[in-house]
Formats: structure tokens, sequence, C-alpha cells
């Protein structure tokens, strides 16, 4: 069964046209869980662009991609800096070149480059030990990096109060939540509003009282 980070991460893609596969993970009794990527995706109608994809990619930087396999790593409590990414370990056999050429089998290279996703929580703030997290993940075969973030803004974004998504529960909980006011697309814009004047009452008007100093109005 998919994972909720999962599950964001494959609506994500789908909303914005994508094919999305889910690769099934078998677990042994010895051997345990086998460790392969979680999602290729399939774009069947990439946008054209002649620059090259940045490492972090923006909501509209998806539509690009032709396919694409991608990992998610949803520890949403954790923020990818290099010494939580220096302790990954199964990373490299997630995204290294093994897997890359044993999972492709499912994608037609001859529609496009694949490029590999990695889906993290958040990144470091400090320009400094953001280049040190992305050198990393290129040196492990990483092309591109989603947030969390990007992902939950975009799809926030996209799901319309008035429709009913029945079939999939994350969606329709996220709309709830919309429909109930605890989802705002620009809830950071509505808090930084410069707030209304107060329109003076008709009997301040017509007692002829001087309208009050917005600096000293509480």
């Amino acid at each position: 069964m998919a994972s909720i980070s999962e599950t964001l991460v494959r609506e994500f893609f789908e909303f914005r046209g994508f094919l999305v596969r889910q690769l099934r993970k078998y677990v042994g009794r010895e051997k345990g869980e086998e460790r392969q990527v979680d999602l290729l995706v399939y774009n069947p109608h990439p946008e054209p662009g002649a620059d090259p994809l940045p490492m972090e990619l923006k909501a509209t930087d998806v539509n690009r991609i032709a396919q694409a396999e991608v990992v998610v790593k949803g520890w949403h409590s954790e923020t990818m800096t290099p010494s939580l990414l220096a302790a990954l370990d199964d990373l490299d056999k997630a995204l290294g070149l093994e897997v890359f050429c044993s999972v492709s089998q499912g994608l037609n290279v001859a529609q496009g480059p694949v490029t590999r996703i990695l889906v993290v929580p958040d990144l470091p703030t400090s320009a400094a030990a953001r280049a040190r997290v992305f050198d990393a993940l290129k040196k492990r075969g990483v092309d591109c990096v989603l947030t969390f973030r990007t992902v939950l803004s975009d799809l926030i974004s996209r799901i319309e109060c008035n429709r009913n998504y029945q079939r999939a529960d994350v969606i329709q909980v996220i709309r709830i939540l919309k429909v109930y006011g605890y989802l705002k697309e620009d809830a950071q814009l509505e808090f930084f509003q410069k707030r209304p004047r107060r329109r003076r009452s008709q009997a301040v008007e017509r007692m002829g009282m001087p309208p009050p100093d917005d600096k000293g109005e509480s």
C-alpha cells in the first residue's frame, strides 16, 4: 500500500497531466523490502524549453519533463541537510545506475531523457548548505529535487471546492479543509494585506468631528 507521502506526490503529477506508474515493492522473508524507485511518471505532452532544468524544481518546471523516476523521502519533521544526507545509505541503491537501468524498462527512452527526481521535506535556508546538498545529490545521480512545500502548495491551488473527489481520499480531505477555511491559497498575502480604513458613521459626520488620525487609530 502506498504511503501518504507517495500518494501526495502521485496526485501532484497526475494533476499536471502525467501518467503515473507506482511500482510494487516486494518484501521477502529474509532480505526485507526490495529497494527501488517509488514512481515512474510519463508526460504525454512536455512543454519545450531550451534552458536546462534547475536543480530545485518549481511546479511549472515539471511541465518540461518528458519522463522521470521519482524517489519520495517523506520525513516531514526533517530538513534535508548535508549531515542528514550523509546518513542516507539507501539513496545510492535507490537512484544508482543499476536500479536506473532495471526500472527504466517501463519507460521509453526514445521519448526523451529520463529525469531522476528526489522529493524531500525541505531544504536548508542557507545558500552554502543548500549548495552542498545539491552537490552531494548530483554525485549520487539525482537530477532534480522537488520539495513537499511545492507539492502541497500546487495541490491546494488546483483542488476546487465545488468538485467532489470521492475516489481520491487525500484530495478529498484537502478539498474539505479548503471548504471550511482551514486551507487558503494566499493565506500569507491575506495576513499582510493593508486593512481598509473604517468608514465614519453618519452621526459623527453630523457632529462635525474631525476624522481620526490613522497613526493614532487602534
